[in-house]
């Protein structure tokens, strides 16, 4: 059984993956910090991080580098990584990235035809 690991707190992200694994038989262990994905998530086929749950303080792109310097480290560093941006409104103080670090990146909002293409591609 394919198994998709979830960073987020929001809570229609979570029900929508949750009802579209669901349907598809697929294992989906939710986690709302990414520093416990990062250790749980060894094993994993996919994991899709919501880009909102790693920034600290708010609207402060530091705490996604220090998730991506964290991963890159870990034993989960080659699991397929899907990032969920912010919304349209929401004012990040800037963007960083890393040849070859993600799988995909999804625009909100995130709907379940979307989740099905990812689960189709990851």
């Amino acid at each position: 059984m394919k198994k998709v690991i979830l960073i987020s707190s929001d809570p229609a992200l979570i029900a929508d993956l949750r009802d579209v694994c669901g349907r598809r038989r697929l294992a989906l262990s939710l986690e709302a910090s990414w520093e416990r994905a990062l250790n749980v998530g060894v094993g994993s086929d996919l994991m899709i991080l919501d880009l909102l749950s790693t920034l600290n303080p708010p609207n402060r792109i530091a705490g996604y580098i220090r998730f991506g310097e964290a991963k890159m480290k870990s034993s989960a560093a080659s699991l397929p990584l899907v990032l969920v941006g912010v919304p349209e409104s929401y004012r990040l103080d800037g963007m960083v990235g890393w040849p070859g670090f993600l799988t995909a990146f999804v625009a909100r909002p995130v709907d379940e035809e979307c989740l099905e293409y990812l689960l189709d591609h990851a």
